[in-house]
């Protein structure tokens, strides 16, 4: 999303999501027909249709979002991507 390209295939598709809302993500995972598939020791996989999803979450850290066991400001507030014109944060 960065680069505005795809510059390698993915078999998925990296989410982070601030972890006090992962019950809001699940409803929306499910209210597109997806459900999660496993949890993991870091967060969980969720498929919709053929698109596999791989959420982490990120915790509010004084100032900012951080994931744990990832380098401090990993999780940048502005947008600097972009995916099918919409800009989008990318960690």
């Amino acid at each position: 999303a960065r680069l505005g390209r795809v510059t390698r295939k993915h078999d998925d598709i990296d989410l982070t999501f601030p972890g006090e809302r992962r019950g809001e993500l699940e409803a929306m995972v499910e209210m597109l027909g997806g459900r999660v598939t496993e949890e993991l020791d870091y967060g969980f996989l969720a498929e919709i249709g053929d698109e596999l999803l791989d959420c982490e979450p990120a915790w509010w850290a004084d100032e900012a979002y951080e994931i744990a066991e990832a380098p401090q400001g990993s999780c940048p507030e502005a947008a600097e991507g972009v995916i099918a014109g919409r800009p989008v944060r990318c960690n």
